[in-house]
């Protein structure tokens, strides 16, 4: 009965590892613009299970996903169940790739460089850090088969949520800032893998 038991986990870790491989394109930039913010001025805000959220820029991407990091014992993963790091520019060209690494732990990133092709300012203007809220179940979908390499084009917004009329978690984004790569917070209204 245990032999079986080990057997199972194994296999199962087999298929997690083998599941979670990342896609490769080869050299060349694959993602080649930032993504389109504009400001949501005025909108009230809506309910998403118990939560406000409320939108502050109206988002649409198509970018690389360099790294994700999927929950599964945080106090936030009902609602954000992956955060994902997205590049575009040179960060989505697998030559610049192979000298840049990016790690998600605890909803937080960190960047290595080995040789930087890019100094760590260019490297963090291209870059979106994002808590992603699926929308629906469909998206929620999408968002758990995304692995790191995928191409995928997404819109929705980046938001501040309240619960219980309190600040309950911030995005970092503001029109002052023009770097995505702190805490963003995004409520995906649809993603497709390219």
């Amino acid at each position: 009965m245990l032999k079986h038991l080990f057997l199972i986990i194994v296999l199962f870790g087999c298929y997690l590892v083998w599941d979670m491989r990342p896609v490769t394109h080869g050299e060349g930039v694959i993602a080649p613009d930032a993504p389109n913010l504009v400001q949501t001025n005025r909108h009230p805000g809506f309910h998403h299970e118990e939560f406000i959220l409320k939108p502050k820029w109206k988002i649409e991407a198509t970018n690389r996903v360099l790294s994700s990091r999927t929950y599964w014992l945080d106090d936030k993963r009902t609602l954000s169940p992956r955060d994902f790091v997205f590049g575009w520019g040179d960060l989505s060209d697998e030559r610049i790739l192979g000298q840049v690494s990016t790690s998600i732990r605890s909803r937080d990133y960190s960047l290595e460089v080995i040789r930087p092709p890019m100094t760590i300012g260019e490297i963090r203007n291209h870059l979106l850090f994002a808590h992603t809220i699926p929308a629906n179940e469909e998206v929620r979908k999408t968002i758990r088969d995304i692995r790191p390499g995928h191409l995928v084009s997404f819109r929705g917004y980046l938001v501040d949520i309240d619960q219980d009329s309190n600040p309950y978690w911030l995005s970092t984004y503001s029109g002052s800032r023009s770097r995505l790569d702190g805490s963003q917070i995004v409520y995906i209204e649809h993603i497709e893998i390219q």
